[in-house]
C-alpha cells in the first residue's frame, strides 16, 4: 500500500529500485543488514556509503516476483496469527479484570468479603511479592558480531512476547555485572520507559540484561527470586 511518509535524518530510504521488485528489495535489505552495523558513531547504525559498495547476487525480475509471492504468503499468515494473539491477550486481560478487579471469580457468590477483599485474601505491596532488578550498562565497544551472549534491551519486550533476536552481542561477562543480569527461562522482563508496562517471559539461554547510559531501565522479575 502506497502512502506518504516523512523519514527522519537518521533513516535511509529507497525511491529508485532500478527495475527490481520493490517488495523483494525490502526482503533483501532486511537480510543484508541484519547483522551489519557500524560502531564509529555514538549510536550504532548503518553507513550508506559502505552499503553502496557491497557486492551482492540478485535474481532476475521474474524470479524476484516469485520469491516475493512466497514470502508474502508467510507474512500474511504471521500477521493473521498476530491479530489472533491480540484478541487472546484482550480476552485474558478482561478475564483478569473480571476475577481480580471486579471480584467476579468462580465461587464469588458464596465468598465473604472482608475489608474489601475476599476472605482468605490479603493486601500486599509489590515489594513483598517480588523484586525489580535493573540491568548492567554494557559498553558498545565490547560488542562482537558473533558474540555468545545476546544483549537484551527494551526492543526485545513486546506485549506478552519475548523477541529472542539481539542485534548487539558480546563474549565478555564483566566482573562487576550482577548475577541477575544473566537472564534465564522464566524470568519476566518489564519495560519501564518508552512502551511502559510491556511484559514478557524470557525463554532461551545466553541473554544479558542491558541498562543504557541514558538511564533507561530494563527490569527483570523472576519466579526464582520472589521474596
Amino acid at each position: 500500500m502506497r502512502r506518504s511518509y516523512w523519514p527522519l535524518n537518521t533513516a535511509l530510504y529507497v525511491t529508485d529500485f532500478k527495475g527490481n521488485d520493490p517488495q523483494f528489495v525490502s526482503y533483501f535489505l532486511k537480510d543484508a543488514i541484519c547483522d551489519y552495523r557500524i560502531d564509529k558513531a555514538a549510536v550504532p547504525g548503518v553507513d550508506r556509503n559502505v552499503l553502496h559498495r557491497l557486492n551482492v547476487r540478485v535474481p532476475d525480475r521474474s524470479c524476484q516476483e516469485r520469491i516475493t509471492h512466497i514470502l508474502s504468503a508467510y507474512d500474511d499468515l504471521i500477521e493473521n496469527n498476530r491479530r489472533r494473539i491480540v484478541l487472546l491477550e484482550q480476552a485474558a486481560g478482561e478475564l483478569y479484570r473480571e476475577w481480580f478487579v471486579r471480584l467476579g471469580f468462580p465461587g464469588h457468590e458464596s465468598t465473604r468479603i472482608i475489608d474489601g477483599v475476599p476472605e482468605g485474601w490479603e493486601r500486599k505491596a509489590y515489594a513483598d511479592l517480588f523484586s525489580f532488578l535493573g540491568g548492567f550498562a554494557f559498553k558498545s565497544k565490547t560488542y562482537e558480531q558473533d558474540g555468545k551472549y545476546g544483549i537484551v534491551t527494551i526492543k526485545n519486550v513486546h506485549d506478552a512476547q519475548f523477541v529472542p533476536e539481539c542485534p548487539s552481542k558480546t563474549n565478555l561477562l564483566p566482573e562487576e555485572m550482577k548475577k541477575h543480569c544473566a537472564l534465564e527461562t522464566g524470568d519476566i522482563q518489564l519495560s519501564l520507559t518508552g512502551n511502559v508496562g510491556r511484559a514478557c517471559v524470557v525463554f532461551g539461554r545466553n541473554y544479558l540484561l542491558n541498562q543504557r547510559r541514558d538511564s533507561t531501565l530494563r527490569c527483570a522479575i523472576s519466579p526464582r527470586r520472589l521474596i
